[in-house]
């Protein structure tokens, strides 16, 4: 893959309706130092942002979103998760502002996954895991945004978990 076309590639996974793609999705040829060369400037640019150091998972940041880090979690959160191959619910705090329960927005998005992950803080966005052994399917919805699905835990599991973790609850 010529480099020039690596922007071509980019402009086609957001014309599809993506934020989010893994350079791992790049036809290139292997071990290509001049791919990789213009992903850093692409970041260093703030074109696109790298999730987590050594990752080969990126969100393409529009111009306008560019000030805070990355566009909304919300716009790229389910194929993240996707791409980490992890069942997921955005729950607790962030939940309850989704649903429109809670008087105030949460400093982080709060997400319940079936396996223990690391915290991700990228520009201004943070996104705070929680373990739980199995994911309650019946308890959880898919809301559909602008930029594709994402999982919401139910009322009823919000307020259940909120009492099973407490220091959720003390978010920021």
């Amino acid at each position: 893959m010529a480099v020039d076309s690596l922007r071509g590639f980019i402009d086609g996974v957001q014309a599809g309706g993506r934020l989010f793609f893994s350079a791992d999705e790049i036809p290139h040829v292997e071990g290509s130092r001049a791919v990789e060369a213009a992903l850093r400037r692409l970041v260093k640019k703030g074109a696109i942002r790298r999730l987590l150091p050594k990752s080969p998972a990126f969100v393409i940041v529009p111009p306008e979103h560019r000030t805070m880090g990355l566009p909304p979690v919300e716009w790229w959160l389910d194929d993240l998760m996707a791409h980490l191959g992890q069942d997921y619910y955005v729950g607790l705090l962030s939940a309850a502002a989704a649903s429109g329960s809670s008087h105030f927005a949460p400093m982080e998005t709060q997400v319940v996954t079936t396996k223990w992950l690391r915290p991700i803080e990228n520009g201004r966005h943070r996104i705070r895991f929680f373990q739980k052994a199995a994911i309650p399917q019946e308890f959880v919805s898919t809301r559909q945004d602008a930029w594709g699905p994402l999982r919401i835990g139910s009322p009823a599991l919000t307020a259940l978990d909120l009492v099973v973790y407490p220091i959720a609850r003390q978010s920021g």
